[in-house]
């Protein structure tokens, strides 16, 4: 754990550079969770399992308030750009320079999700009770803070360009 992995309820964004194949269980892609339900904590996970398996990319902030790619396929190992960013009530997720998938699930009744995790480790591939990510993960950028419009397109943009995507 780092202070500086420590969000709270505040605005913040994750992003990783990653490819994966389907193995019929869910896998976490970058991330770190509470122990205790609601499991809370920035979470990027590929072939999610709710509300049913899938092959579908979720960004998740606890067990009750994520967002999900609707069409899977994702799992045909090649190379994306993936993020998620709360900003304010709104909780995105992103693919590949496009916005997939938003909701105001990032400020539900009684405030926003505190995704601090403290006591959690930060994972990449795998979660250590769950199934290893079968793919790469070529790197993860986390941010503590807001975001512009105009900063993920630029991020994204150095992402694909450094990765040749």
């Amino acid at each position: 754990e780092s202070s500086s992995l420590i969000w709270g309820t505040g605005d913040f964004s994750l992003y990783v550079v990653f490819r994966y194949q389907s193995f019929g269980a869910f896998s976490l892609i970058a991330g770190k969770y509470d122990t205790v339900a609601p499991f809370p904590g920035p979470n990027l996970y590929a072939n999610f399992f709710m509300p049913t398996d899938s092959t579908n990319i979720a960004a998740r902030l606890d067990s009750t308030h994520y967002v999900q790619t609707s069409d899977g396929g994702y799992d045909d190992e090649e190379m994306r750009v993936v993020g998620m960013r709360r900003s304010g009530a709104h909780l995105e997720l992103r693919v590949d320079g496009i916005s997939i998938a938003t909701d105001d699930g990032g400020l539900p009744d009684g405030g926003a999700i505190d995704v601090s995790a403290p006591d959690a480790s930060f994972y990449i591939g795998a979660r250590p009770t769950g199934a290893q990510l079968r793919g790469d993960v070529a790197e993860v950028v986390g941010v503590k803070g807001t975001l512009s419009d105009a900063d993920v397109e630029a991020l994204e943009a150095y992402l694909k360009a450094k990765y040749g995507l």
